[in-house]
């Protein structure tokens, strides 16, 4: 019997130890990310969506094989952009290969990472985007 309780004892204490581990790993961690490697065809966009607080930062880092432009456009103006009209947008240093951007956002809601690809030829990128919270 007391070997027994030792042993419930341990598991208890691991149990105890690995929901702390969760716990506190998954508070520091970036709340939402993408890691990917896509393509965007000559021509084309990529987009992604997402939602920030006002003041978190958007940290996108990228390569690529071409030239890239990086814009960022939040729910109303995406909505303007879908419907064909002239809409306002973030345009991020871009337009090269490879690069780390800190965006910080000014209002909270929904908001779209745009990649275009003005070039003539299809770009491979390795992507790498997550929000980081301000705390």
């Amino acid at each position: 019997m007391n070997t027994l309780s030792k042993i419930f004892g341990f598991i208890v204490l691991i149990l105890i130890i690995s929901g702390a581990y969760l716990f506190i790993t998954d508070y520091f961690s970036p709340k939402w990310s993408v890691k990917e490697e896509t393509f965007v065809a000559a021509g084309d966009t990529k987009i992604f969506s997402f939602d920030l607080k006002a003041g978190e930062t958007l940290e996108i880092e990228y390569k690529a094989n071409s030239l890239l432009e990086i814009r960022l456009v939040d729910q109303p103006n995406y909505e303007i952009r879908q419907n064909g009209g002239f809409y306002k947008y973030h345009e991020l240093p871009s337009l090269s290969t490879d690069g780390k951007i800190l965006f910080e956002a000014p209002h909270g809601g929904k908001w779209y990472l745009i990649l275009y690809n003005r070039t003539d030829r299809y770009a491979d990128i390795n992507l790498n985007v997550r929000i980081v919270s301000n705390r």
